[in-house]
Order: structure tokens, then C-alpha cells, then sequence
């Protein structure tokens, strides 16, 4: 049976900009659908502001510890809404330049802005469009994992989503979470003169890593001046005046924590995608319409798209690997290739900047 097209991808990402540039290059039809900006996180929220950030940081602690290159250290003056501008700007240059939909037009990919919806195995819906495909590569990515503490939604808090659209960046963070994401900011905006407290519930940041280099980076960060509460938990979120109070334990013991803002960066989540196959009965326990987990999932024809396949095909986040947008790279350049065998590869190699 014949489809409009050979391949649609949802989410222009990481991975759905690899798998697209890389299935234009096969003469494939390609779709790619994106409803908020191209680039997804790694551009907009994670990669490009996270480096940016830090790349700011390491010139200020440089500046500091001159003394250790055989110069003299000062006190660097930091304005922390330029560094903020900074960020912005580079975002806007690697948009500019590449990640845009104007330059996968170029390469021969129909770039479709709107939200998607499964409408059978071999359709996709965006708003009153249908696109009939062969194959629907999901690369919907993740958010941020926000765990349910009393009074967090009354008082507002950052994550990594918004942190990076601040204009006016706060003196003082309280950061809960102790992973990469976490322990990244923090050292970032601590060498920035902002003051940082870590709340960690395991006994260790970085709980993943060797535990040799978790207590060495630990004893980095708070030389530097990071404050590192281990075994803390966060157990109501509440505001007092200016300052956002977390009230929790720390070893057992009653604690409470101040800042001006609030950053919630315990884990991700897997994006989930609504079908509109299902019947409107069908819905979950709570009511809402069933979602599709799309962040492990390539979905083909011979195959139902709820299907889980194993990690070797996954398109999106996994929670378990540490280089996310390498993965997705070599991920959808994979999957692409896997599902059009046929296909005539390119001469040259596939080259994606970050």
C-alpha cells in the first residue's frame, strides 16, 4: 500500500532533527512534526544554556583562583542578568544557523508546527490534517519530574524548563535533587555569586557515579562554597516574604531552608503522547484518556505502536544513560536506518554539532 509519506516524525529535538536530516539524505518523503521550538531541549532547556552557564562560571573561578596559574586573583564583578543575555543569545545564533524549520525545508523535510495526535497505525493528526505514513518515529523527549510536596504549586518553583527564561536571576537557590542537572546549576550559579543550598534525600549527590567521585566532587563544591544537606527531604514548600522556606528533615532532624527561588530538579519523565484511537470510554482510573509512553518507543507497521521495544531502538530519554543528545544522535540515525534497509546511504557521513 502506497503513503504519502515514507517516514513522519514527531518532535524536532536531538533526536528527530538527526533522524530527519538523516532521512532526507536517503530521498525519503519526510514529516516532522514540532509543537513548540525546533531544537527541544537540548537547544532550549538543557545542553546549550547548561554549558553556557558553566562555560560563564569556570572564567569567573578562574578570575578567583589566578593565583594558583602564577597571576594575580581578583574578585570578578558578575552581573548574573548578563550572563542570562549571554545564554539567550548563543541560543538564538545556533537557531539562527541551524536548528530551525526553514533550513530542514531546505533539506527536503516538510516541517509541520501543531500538536500530534496517533490516529491509527499508520496516521498521524495534527489539528484537522491527517498524515498517512509507512513509519512514525516518536521523539517526544522528556520534562522534568516534579515530585508532589505539600504547597509546591502554591509557591511556585523553577526547573530546568523556565530557569534559563529569567530575567531578572535571583541572589539565592534552594536546589532539590542531587543528580547531574542539579549538581551542574549548582556549581554554575554558586560560582556566580548566587548563594546555593543542595537538598539531597540519598546519602550521597550523584548517587549514580562511584562513590569515590561523588565524596570528591562534594568536597569540591563546598570548598567552593556549594551547602550540600545529604539525606534531606523536603516536606512542605511555603513562602515567607521574599524567600521560599522548605521545611523538611535532614538525618532524621527538623530542618528548614531559605532562598529567593526554588529549582525542582529531581529526575526526568518521559514526554506521553494521547491517541486518538482510543474510544472515548476508554479512559484511565483517574479519568483521563489513556497516554501512550512514546519516549521508549519506534513504532512500525508491523508492530502496535504501545508496543516496548528494547533499549537498542529507543528514540527519547533514557533514564538510565548519562549522554542523553549523544544517544538520541546515534538513536534515530539507528532506528532510521534499521527501518529503510532498502535504502541507498549517503556517501558522506552524517555530521551533528551540539
Amino acid at each position: 500500500m502506497a503513503h504519502d509519506y515514507d517516514l513522519v516524525i514527531i518532535g524536532m529535538g536531538s533526536g528527530g532533527l538527526t533522524a530527519a536530516k538523516f532521512a532526507a539524505s536517503l530521498n525519503l518523503r519526510v514529516a516532522a512534526i514540532e509543537r513548540d521550538r525546533v531544537g527541544g531541549d537540548c537547544l532550549w532547556t538543557g545542553c546549550v544554556p547548561s554549558k553556557a552557564l558553566l562555560a560563564s562560571a569556570k572564567v569567573a573561578q578562574r578570575m578567583r583562583t589566578a593565583d594558583s596559574y602564577g597571576l594575580t586573583a581578583v574578585d570578578p564583578e558578575i552581573d548574573r542578568n548578563a550572563v542570562w543575555e549571554r545564554i539567550r543569545r548563543i541560543q538564538h545564533e545556533i537557531a539562527a544557523a541551524e536548528d530551525n524549520a526553514e533550513h530542514y525545508e531546505q533539506l527536503g523535510v516538510e516541517v509541520v508546527l501543531g500538536t500530534a495526535q496517533l490516529a491509527g497505525p499508520h496516521s498521524v493528526r495534527v489539528g484537522s490534517r491527517t498524515l498517512d505514513t509507512k513509519f512514525v518515529l516518536l521523539c517526544t523527549g522528556s520534562r522534568p519530574a516534579v515530585p508532589p510536596i505539600e504547597g509546591l504549586e502554591a509557591t511556585g518553583y523553577l526547573t530546568s524548563e523556565n530557569i534559563f527564561e529569567l530575567e531578572d536571576v535571583p541572589s539565592s537557590f534552594v536546589v532539590i535533587g542531587g543528580g547531574p542537572i542539579a549538581v551542574e546549576l549548582a556549581q554554575g550559579l554558586n560560582r556566580l555569586g548566587a548563594d546555593v543550598q543542595v537538598l539531597q534525600a540519598p546519602p550521597r549527590i550523584l548517587a549514580r557515579e562511584e562513590p569515590e567521585l561523588s565524596d570528591t566532587l562534594t568536597g569540591v563544591l563546598e570548598l567552593e562554597g556549594v551547602r550540600i544537606a545529604l539525606g534531606a527531604r523536603a516536606e512542605r514548600i511555603s513562602r515567607d516574604g521574599s524567600s521560599k522556606v522548605v521545611t523538611g528533615t535532614a538525618d532524621g532532624s527538623a530542618t528548614e531552608w531559605r532562598a529567593e527561588e526554588l529549582n525542582i530538579a529531581t529526575g526526568r519523565t518521559p514526554t506521553t503522547l494521547p491517541s486518538s484511537t482510543s474510544s472515548a470510554s476508554s479512559t484511565t482510573r483517574d479519568g483521563s484518556p489513556p497516554m501512550i509512553d512514546v519516549a521508549p518507543v519506534f513504532a512500525r507497521s508491523t508492530q502496535p505502536v504501545m508496543s516496548r521495544e528494547t533499549s537498542s531502538s529507543r528514540i527519547g530519554p533514557d533514564m538510565k544513560v548519562r549522554s542523553l543528545c549523544a544517544t538520541c544522535f546515534s538513536q534515530a540515525r539507528r532506528s532510521t536506518q534499521m527501518s529503510f534497509r532498502g535504502a541507498r546511504l549517503p556517501t558522506r557521513s552524517l555530521h551533528v554539532s551540539v
